[in-house]
């Protein structure tokens, strides 16, 4: 009996996983299951009405929605989140492990947070700026768009504002900053939207091990938001929003026609508190 259920495992093992749209995977012969990647691509597919395997492009004319502006297919979703948290893979049939790509075995990896992506969307940004306040760049709506960050919009305004203002050098880097961090923040949300999405894809949502495992990686993905969130509060907080600033200064400007604004100096005030008697001495 005990020959003919271990039997009855290996048979298993061997026809893998009923995975995404019905496919079997991480049997003798099949490609692994990719947990994260598999099930991104699958909540790619279901937010945008196709099906859940479809690896094309979705076309501008098809596109409805944010998801599919800011990653054309599925695979460059799939990709951004692997990154950022990591994949596992699964496989099995045990023979798939002991041959084959390192890639394609059962295992884990690490991803790299979000830190590295901020820095990198912020030295997309910051050029884009200076070259549209040095006008070697056209300000028009498609190169603010470029450089806007998510819900955070920079205007024609701001950088008009800029090329009048002495410290824009200063000015351009917190804006770049944040507009970073506003675009990474809102590629994180669609991301866990789209996890979220691909959770509930039938094959997956029947999986309870794969569901323990995906609830983990959301959970990954609500505390790196955190994370970001308390960041941004951070900068809001030790400086203000860096495009307000900059046209404040603009307006400054204008009213003081580009003269130093200083602080009234009443002579007599000054001369009075000098003449009045310190502690409780008496003149």
């Amino acid at each position: 009996a005990v020959r003919a259920e271990q039997r009855a495992a290996e048979e298993a093992a061997e026809k893998g996983k009923r995975w995404v749209g019905g496919e079997r995977r991480g049997g003798k012969g099949q490609p692994p299951i990719k947990l994260v990647r598999d099930t991104t691509v699958a909540g790619y597919n279901i937010l945008n009405n196709r099906s859940a395997t479809s690896t094309s492009s979705v076309s501008s004319s098809d596109c409805q929605g944010e998801l599919c502006h800011v990653w054309s297919k599925p695979d460059d979703a799939a990709q951004w989140l692997t990154r950022v948290v990591g994949e596992q893979t699964i496989n099995v049939a045990p023979d798939n492990d002991q041959s084959g790509d390192t890639s394609q075995q059962s295992g884990a990896q690490s991803g790299v947070g979000l830190t590295p992506l901020i820095q990198e969307e912020q030295d997309k940004i910051q050029p884009l700026i200076i070259d549209m306040v040095n006008r070697s760049q056209p300000v028009n709506d498609d190169t603010l768009a470029q450089a806007s960050g998510g819900e955070l919009h920079l205007t024609r305004g701001v950088i008009e504002a800029l090329r009048d203002d002495p410290d824009a050098a200063v000015l351009i880097q917190r804006l770049s900053g944040e507009l970073a961090l506003s675009r990474v923040m809102e590629q994180t949300l669609m991301a866990r939207r789209t996890l979220l999405a691909g959770m509930r894809e039938p094959n997956i949502s029947g999986e309870k091990e794969a569901q323990a495992a995906l609830t983990q990686t959301t959970a990954q993905l609500d505390q790196e938001l955190s994370q970001l969130k308390l960041e941004l509060d951070m900068r809001q907080a030790l400086a203000d929003n860096a495009a307000l600033t900059i046209l404040e200064r603009q307006t400054i400007r204008a009213k003081t026609k580009g003269q130093a604004v200083g602080v009234e100096d009443d002579t007599d005030k000054r001369v009075n508190d000098l003449s009045k008697p310190i502690g409780g001495e008496t003149p």
